[in-house]
């Protein structure tokens, strides 16, 4: 996955990309640092907010995967329909 399509699925979610790490988050999707831990920029920036949810690339998936009853209401309900 790329940069443009993280943009596309937050954004659909209803989320806002932003570029500057000042600016106020709700959450911040970060590769993995040295020893897989989070980069040290995500830190310094998770101690100044600490409100801000620091998520990896597979916690961010998650948080886009629709659940059961959101993905039923999507389906079909008549046969055929596909």
């Amino acid at each position: 996955m790329f940069l443009a399509d993280f943009t596309r699925y937050a954004t659909a979610e209803g989320g806002e990309v932003v570029e500057s790490s000042a600016a106020v988050l709700d959450y911040l999707v970060t590769g993995d640092g040295r020893g897989g831990k989070p980069p040290g920029q995500a830190v310094r920036l998770q101690k100044k907010h600490p409100a801000v949810q620091v998520l990896d690339v597979p916690a961010f998936c998650r948080l886009l995967q629709p659940s059961r009853e959101e993905l039923l209401r999507e389906m079909p309900t008549s046969p055929g329909r596909c």
